[in-house]
């Protein structure tokens, strides 16, 4: 960790010119670079995740062209996945993190793509009911994730999501009920946190000196939040089997309004050892922080195709824009 802290306050002093400030003498000026630094290796994750979010808000929201009527009730429950599109170029043996660049700091563009890999978890549960004397139905979905915390060996890493959204379905054409066409309207909400904590102490010797002079106390905080909207329209086609499923597809675009924010912070202070020095207490040294937030792509495509057995539901949307892709699975009953 020492390591670390060390190449970035070099870093900051290659950087800012600053050569005459030893790391003893840390100045506004070179925190404001360290400062600078963190929020160019943040900048990448939240531009290349922006990218993605907007679709993962709007993603689980496929269901067969089975629009009720009359009061007739349907409810399900399930849960999904997202991929991104790194993550199926990284399968395909593209690699995504190759940087050709001999400056340093270009790595940072790399910790975007890496971040990307990551599969984004979603579960839902929904109602529908059908409405009176019209071919359509109106529906809520609601998922949460409530806070999922690990703490292992000073490290520690908790995950928070919700959802909620609502959706019309209004049948645009109907064949004996085996060929269905109808049109949807949804709104969206999904909002999450991750956060990753390293909490780590060393202890200090000068010139040698078998005697310590102290601990010097360290911890490192990334987080990364997500927030926003996506508001849907889609078009769907069904073929519908009695008792046994149907299969159905579709086109959707979505229009997404939120955003990511990425921050990493350090805290750096010393602790000297009485007996050793003299001196007791606990004496800042710096707090850094570098954060970065991105809006998200304003507009995604997807194409859905779905598959339901009995009470199963399995949909597979994937993104023309960005390659993403949402698989999901579902349990559905109707009454």
């Amino acid at each position: 960790m020492k390591r670390i802290v060390l190449s970035l306050i070099l870093s900051a002093l290659f950087f800012s010119g600053s050569f005459a400030v030893t790391i003893d003498q840390l100045t506004n000026q070179v925190i404001s670079s360290l400062n600078n630094i963190l929020t160019g290796a943040m900048t990448p994750i939240s531009t290349v995740m922006a990218e993605h979010m907007g679709y993962y808000t709007g993603s689980g929201n496929v269901s067969p062209v089975d629009t009720a009527g009359n009061f007739q009730t349907e409810f399900g429950f399930g849960f999904g996945l997202n991929f991104t599109s790194v993550f199926f170029d990284v399968l395909a043996h593209q690699n995504p993190l190759t940087n050709s660049s001999n400056n340093p700091t270009d790595a940072f563009n790399n910790l975007g793509p890496a971040f990307s890999i990551i599969p984004f978890p979603y579960d839902d549960g929904y109602f529908k009911l059908g409405l009176p004397d019209l071919p359509m139905d109106v529906g809520v979905r609601f998922g949460i994730v409530p806070t999922i915390s690990v703490t292992v060996n000073g490290s520690s890493f908790s995950y928070q999501e919700i959802h909620f959204g609502a959706e019309a379905r209004y049948v645009l054409w109907d064949f004996m009920s085996l060929l269905k066409v109808d049109a949807r309207l949804s709104l969206d909400y999904d909002g999450g946190t991750i956060k990753y904590s390293y909490t780590g102490s060393d202890l200090e010797y000068v010139n040698g000196d078998p005697l310590d002079v102290g601990t010097n106390n360290y911890t490192v905080n990334f987080t990364y939040q997500w927030g926003g909207v996506s508001i849907g329209t889609k078009v769907m086609g069904g073929l519908n089997i009695p008792i046994l499923g149907s299969l159905y597809g579709g086109l959707g675009l979505n229009m997404n309004l939120g955003s990511v924010t990425t921050s990493l912070g350090m805290n750096d202070s010393f602790s000297p050892d009485f007996a050793n020095t003299g001196l007791s207490g606990t004496y800042p040294i710096a707090t850094l922080n570098g954060s970065s937030q991105v809006g998200y792509n304003l507009f995604d495509i997807r194409t859905i195709l779905g598959l339901k057995l009995f009470f199963f539901d399995f949909a597979w949307e994937y993104g023309l824009l960005n390659g993403d892709s949402a698989f999901s699975v579902f349990v559905a009953f109707k009454f």
